[in-house]
């Protein structure tokens, strides 16, 4: 048995923001790159407002020439701020003075889902058949309360998440028939495919046993 290590997943998120944001026609576009500068400004004017106050306290004020450079820093922030402040003003009532309502982006497809895990497909060997079931249970707590993918590789079972429906990326688990020992079970009122292995253990839907069976039949025959 083996487990392939997760990737990272930031820039997946990435991706799929564009893939959104794609999908807008040109005049949402427009709105909703207003809305990430005036969101990129604020922070910037909240940065401005509170250094105006912080580089008064920190220089010190020996003589009447530091005194001077104090004055000329706040006098600077305080430009600053006031020009900021206008022009996230200009931004809200003149570019869009009625119609700046925040914008939504459409909706996460499966499509895109799949097209950003493209990489992950690839990574884990994804292909052919799958069964997508809910883990309940394991000892990785990364799989627990997940919808979990498998599928059959070079005739060992794989498990990882469904990525089909999230980019969330948590490894993936590879078991021989010959280290693997499953059965049903109960678990209050459901009944569960239990696996177990040296090194881990899942508590599965009750589907998943006949697809392992299955898969490690036809494994056998090739």
């Amino acid at each position: 048995m083996r487990f392939i290590k997760p990737i990272g997943n930031y820039r997946d998120y990435i991706k799929l923001r564009r893939l959104r944001i794609a999908k807008l026609n040109s005049k949402d576009k427009k709105k909703y790159l207003i809305h990430r500068i005036l969101d990129t400004f604020t922070f910037i004017l909240v940065v401005l407002i509170i250094g105006s106050v912080g580089f008064t306290q920190v220089l010190p004020g020996y003589n009447d020439l530091w005194i001077g450079y104090k004055i000329v820093i706040v006098v600077i922030y305080i430009i600053g701020t006031l020009f900021l402040s206008g022009y996230l003003v200009f931004l809200r009532f003149k570019i869009y003075p009625n119609n700046l309502h925040l914008i939504d982006l459409p909706i996460v497809t499966k499509e895109m889902i799949h097209k950003v895990n493209r990489k992950k497909f690839s990574r884990y060997k994804i292909q052919g058949s799958y069964r997508v079931t809910k883990c309940y249970d394991c000892t990785n707590s990364w799989f627990k309360n997940q919808d979990v993918m498998l599928y059959f590789y070079r005739g060992n079972l794989r498990i990882t998440n469904n990525l089909n429906r999230t980019l969330k990326d948590i490894g993936c688990y590879e078991i021989s028939y010959d280290e693997i020992e499953y059965h049903y079970d109960k678990m209050e009122h459901l009944t569960t495919t239990e696996i177990r292995t040296d090194k881990v253990s899942f508590s599965l839907g009750r589907l998943a046993k006949p697809f392992i069976q299955r898969g490690f039949e036809e494994g056998k025959n090739e």
